[in-house]
């Protein structure tokens, strides 16, 4: 039989693989669908010029001073 220490470790235990699940789970659809324009960036490897200022603004600033044959408003 299980003593009181393995049971409270096996319940820590699977409450913990739940959380983690559960914010897996999260992260992925923050990541992908969540977030506009994140998953078209993803898929095509071009993002809008906003999303790329706001979430990466070094890497967007330096791609902008390098000049790009990208369309107005995008950035390759």
């Amino acid at each position: 039989m299980a003593d009181d220490g393995q049971r409270v470790a096996g319940l820590l235990h699977g409450l913990i693989g739940v959380l983690l699940a559960a914010a897996m789970l999260a992260h992925i659809y923050i990541g992908s669908i969540g977030s506009e324009g994140t998953l078209e960036g993803m898929v095509t490897g071009r993002v809008d010029a906003s999303l790329a200022r706001q979430h990466h603004s070094l890497w967007a600033d330096k791609v902008m001073a390098a000049g790009t044959s990208a369309a107005p408003g995008r950035i390759d």
